[in-house]
Protein backbone atom coordinates (compact mmCIF):
# COMPACT_ATOMS: atom_id res chain seq x y z
CA UNK A 1 0.00 0.00 0.00
CA UNK A 2 3.05 2.39 1.37
CA UNK A 3 4.87 1.61 -2.40
CA UNK A 4 1.27 2.01 -3.94
CA UNK A 5 0.92 5.67 -2.33
CA UNK A 6 4.76 6.31 -3.82
CA UNK A 7 3.86 5.41 -7.00
CA UNK A 8 1.08 7.45 -7.54
CA UNK A 9 2.34 10.50 -5.92
CA UNK A 10 5.51 9.89 -8.49
CA UNK A 11 2.96 9.68 -11.33
CA UNK A 12 1.29 12.91 -10.76
CA UNK A 13 4.25 14.42 -9.86
CA UNK A 14 5.52 13.50 -13.57
CA UNK A 15 1.83 14.41 -14.82
CA UNK A 16 1.85 17.74 -13.25
CA UNK A 17 4.91 18.26 -15.10
CA UNK A 18 4.11 17.04 -18.20
CA UNK A 19 0.86 19.24 -18.12
CA UNK A 20 3.22 22.04 -17.73
CA UNK A 21 4.64 21.65 -21.27
CA UNK A 22 1.63 21.13 -22.66
CA UNK A 23 0.49 24.26 -24.69
CA UNK A 24 -2.36 22.11 -26.79
CA UNK A 25 -4.77 22.00 -24.37
CA UNK A 26 -7.35 21.36 -27.55
CA UNK A 27 -10.11 18.35 -27.59
CA UNK A 28 -7.98 15.39 -28.72
CA UNK A 29 -6.02 15.11 -25.24
CA UNK A 30 -9.33 15.51 -23.11
CA UNK A 31 -10.71 12.76 -25.16
CA UNK A 32 -7.31 11.16 -24.49
CA UNK A 33 -6.94 11.37 -20.89
CA UNK A 34 -9.65 8.70 -19.94
CA UNK A 35 -9.68 5.42 -20.12
CA UNK A 36 -11.88 2.02 -18.75
CA UNK A 37 -10.79 -0.39 -16.33
CA UNK A 38 -10.05 -3.54 -17.07
CA UNK A 39 -11.31 -4.62 -14.04
CA UNK A 40 -14.33 -2.78 -12.97
CA UNK A 41 -15.29 -1.25 -16.10
CA UNK A 42 -15.35 2.24 -15.13
CA UNK A 43 -14.26 5.31 -17.56
CA UNK A 44 -11.82 7.30 -15.25
CA UNK A 45 -9.38 9.94 -15.74
CA UNK A 46 -5.33 8.44 -16.80
CA UNK A 47 -4.07 10.76 -15.04
CA UNK A 48 -4.93 10.33 -11.58
CA UNK A 49 -6.61 7.23 -11.51
CA UNK A 50 -3.68 4.59 -13.50
CA UNK A 51 -0.20 4.15 -13.09
CA UNK A 52 1.75 4.23 -16.24
CA UNK A 53 2.24 0.84 -16.32
CA UNK A 54 -1.34 -0.02 -16.68
CA UNK A 55 -1.74 2.39 -19.30
CA UNK A 56 0.72 1.02 -21.28
CA UNK A 57 -1.43 -2.20 -21.38
CA UNK A 58 -4.07 -0.66 -23.51
CA UNK A 59 -7.70 -0.74 -23.83
CA UNK A 60 -9.16 -3.88 -22.56
CA UNK A 61 -5.77 -4.55 -20.09
CA UNK A 62 -5.37 -1.51 -17.96
CA UNK A 63 -6.53 -1.75 -14.33
CA UNK A 64 -6.63 1.44 -12.27
CA UNK A 65 -5.26 1.71 -9.33
CA UNK A 66 -7.66 1.02 -6.81
CA UNK A 67 -8.41 -2.51 -8.62
CA UNK A 68 -4.91 -3.00 -8.60
CA UNK A 69 -4.32 -2.49 -4.68
CA UNK A 70 -7.59 -4.82 -4.51
CA UNK A 71 -5.99 -7.45 -6.47
CA UNK A 72 -2.61 -6.99 -4.31
CA UNK A 73 -4.58 -7.56 -0.91
CA UNK A 74 -6.75 -10.56 -2.67
CA UNK A 75 -3.45 -12.08 -3.63
CA UNK A 76 -1.66 -12.92 -0.07
CA UNK A 77 -4.64 -13.42 2.41
CA UNK A 78 -2.30 -16.40 3.70
CA UNK A 79 0.74 -13.83 4.50
CA UNK A 80 -1.70 -11.51 6.04
CA UNK A 81 -3.21 -14.61 8.26
CA UNK A 82 0.35 -16.06 8.61
CA UNK A 83 1.71 -12.60 9.80
CA UNK A 84 -1.23 -12.63 12.66
CA UNK A 85 -0.28 -16.19 13.86
CA UNK A 86 3.25 -15.34 14.47
CA UNK A 87 2.65 -12.33 16.39
CA UNK A 88 0.07 -14.29 18.45
CA UNK A 89 2.64 -16.59 18.59
CA UNK A 90 5.27 -13.97 19.85
CA UNK A 91 3.09 -12.16 22.60
CA UNK A 92 2.15 -15.76 23.72
CA UNK A 93 5.82 -16.85 24.34
CA UNK A 94 6.16 -13.29 25.57
CA UNK A 95 3.22 -13.45 28.02
CA UNK A 96 4.91 -16.91 29.48
CA UNK A 97 8.82 -15.29 29.39
CA UNK A 98 8.00 -11.46 30.16
CA UNK A 99 11.48 -11.45 31.38
CA UNK A 100 12.98 -11.88 28.12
Amino acid sequence: AEEAERAAAAEKKRDDNSDNNDNDGGAESTAAATLECAACKKVLSIATDFNRSQVKRGLGKARCRACVEKALEEENPETKQQEKILEAKQNIAQAKNPRE
